[in-house]
């Protein structure tokens, strides 16, 4: 049996306001044949033996750290707080937990509620016609086959240290994973820290390095959790797609695609990562590896209960793919790099983004890719 008991602290004047409000949730199970089951059917909220368990913990820290008007991202995929109050924006849309997965705080937008995605790009998805000439069991790729691939790199100590991939998505705007260029519990990085590189192959001798004016890391990312993993990287200044044909936006699916869904589809990821995950250097060129969708059902049950993965994570959030017998996948530093779906029209979707996984080309533990057409909102709401 579990209740929730919910307590109100009273300032002296009884005038309230939100940070005077402290909500706390007790959850109270009997220990024994009673247990509380994991939505993603993992551990029970409160174990057998009578141990929290790590989501239960992650409940209470949320709530108690309400004063600090946490970061979300709304149901519409705009910037917005967290508070037990009204959300006043919302119009007539509806509200959805805080940082995605608390269900008894909101999530209200910072500005008036609206839904924007990207727009469509006649120019987006298609591979230059070029002769022949961590990804583990790919092959080098064909030299600028792939005019959307971007390398990141990480600046220290006057340094410049690669550090995973990305894609272009338009003339300012870069996609790649939130743990590419997480740093702090407060969701913020500084831009002058990163640089990409554009238009290469050999990362060596070839592209040009671009400078960011902004980094957004989605507003409901957890990196013990590895829930909600995008970012967007704005470049200082547009690419110009008509005069360097090395550069090129990558499509992104249309609104509600379901885009790489089918299990047993082709897909291809690309990227400068390792070859053997015990060899820590990248790729000096780029490489690329076809591999098919697998069941989302299958790859849940086989990470649940080998990561830290809390039953608020949303597996409709992400798309796997690996080899039945293993030996092709995406490995260290192919992290932020695309998934990529061919469709009929010869264009190339980004269906996911390079997450997490176990090993590299590890039999039976397929490649955790955030899926793209989730997201399309948060980041029509983030471009500008």
């Amino acid at each position: 049996m579990i209740r929730a008991v919910e307590f109100h602290l009273h300032h002296p004047n009884h005038h309230l306001n939100m940070k005077s409000i402290i909500v706390i949730i007790v959850y109270i199970a009997y220990i024994g044949s009673f247990a509380e089951a994991n939505p993603l059917g993992g551990e029970s909220l409160v174990a057998r033996n009578g141990t929290e368990s790590k989501s239960f913990i992650t409940i209470i820290d949320q709530i108690m750290n309400l004063g600090s008007v946490a970061k979300c991202a709304t149901g519409q995929g705009q910037p917005g707080h967290c508070t037990v109050g009204k959300c006043l924006n919302l119009g007539n849309y509806s509200s959805v937990g805080c940082n995605g997965r608390n269900r008894f705080i909101k999530c209200c937008p910072n500005e008036v509620a609206f839904e924007r995605y990207p727009s469509v790009r006649n120019e987006c998805g298609i591979r230059p016609d070029r002769p022949d000439g961590l990804i583990v069991g790919g092959e080098e790729a064909t030299p600028h086959s792939w005019p959307w691939a971007t390398a990141l790199y990480r600046v220290r100590y006057q340094r410049r240290f690669f550090q995973c991939g990305a894609t272009i998505i338009s003339e300012r705007y870069i996609l790649t994973a939130a743990h590419c260029v997480y740093r702090s519990a407060d969701l913020t990085a500084d831009p002058q820290e990163y640089l990409v590189k554009v238009g290469a192959h050999d990362l060596t001798g070839s592209g040009e390095f671009m400078e960011l004016d902004e980094i957004t890391i989605h507003e409901n990312y957890t990196p013990q959790y590895h829930n909600d993993d995008i970012a967007l990287l704005r470049l200082k200044k547009p690419l110009d797609f008509v005069r360097n044909d090395r550069v090129a936006p990558v499509c992104l699916p249309e609104r509600g695609s379901q885009i790489g869904r089918k299990t047993g589809t082709k897909a291809t990821m690309i990227g400068w990562g390792v070859h053997d995950q015990m060899d820590f250097t990248p790729s000096d060129t780029l490489y690329e590896v076809t591999v098919p969708i697998s069941s989302l059902d299958k790859c849940s049950k086989t990470y649940k209960e080998l990561l830290n993965i809390n039953y608020y994570f949303d597996w409709n959030n992400v798309i796997c793919a690996s080899q039945i017998n293993g030996g092709q996948d995406t490995c260290q530093g192919d992290s932020g790099g695309p998934m990529l779906v061919s469709k009929s029209n010869g264009r190339y979707y980004q269906t996911g983004v390079v997450s997490f996984g176990y090993g590299c080309a590890e039999k039976g533990y397929p490649g955790v890719y955030t899926y793209v057409p989730n997201y399309l909102a948060w980041i029509g709401a983030h471009m500008h």
